[in-house]
């Protein structure tokens, strides 16, 4: 055997711990977040600027609420998964990002200020 198929094993593990990992997820959590810092300059496709960027939670099971942060480019992108049989009205959430966010960036510059 050699390097290749190594690797192959190690990979074929690893998507093994991950399926076991997020079966365990699924059956003890009701939502997750995530916050994910991406690039802070311009991303470019096929010689076009890619303007923003989306990332969304993995969910199975019976997670109602997903919420994912991203930050890229000096801005942040906020997303929210849910299901409406356990989380009717996810408006009332999300509209709530933007007044929560600049408390926390006031906050933290204050902070700074204050250092």
């Amino acid at each position: 055997m050699g390097f290749l198929d190594d690797l192959k094993r190690q990979a074929d593990a690893l998507k093994t711990q991950q399926t076991v990992d997020t079966a365990a997820l699924a059956r003890n959590a009701t939502a997750v977040m995530t916050n994910v810092p991406g690039p802070q300059q311009p991303l470019y496709l096929a010689g076009g600027k890619i303007d923003s960027l989306m990332v969304w939670v993995p969910q199975s099971g019976d997670i109602g609420v997903g919420v994912s942060i991203l930050s890229y480019n000096g801005q942040v992108q906020f997303g929210m998964l849910t299901d409406r049989g356990l989380c009717p009205d996810p408006e009332k959430i999300s509209a709530r990002f933007g007044p929560e966010f600049e408390r926390l960036r006031k906050s933290a510059k204050a902070r700074v200020r204050n250092a």
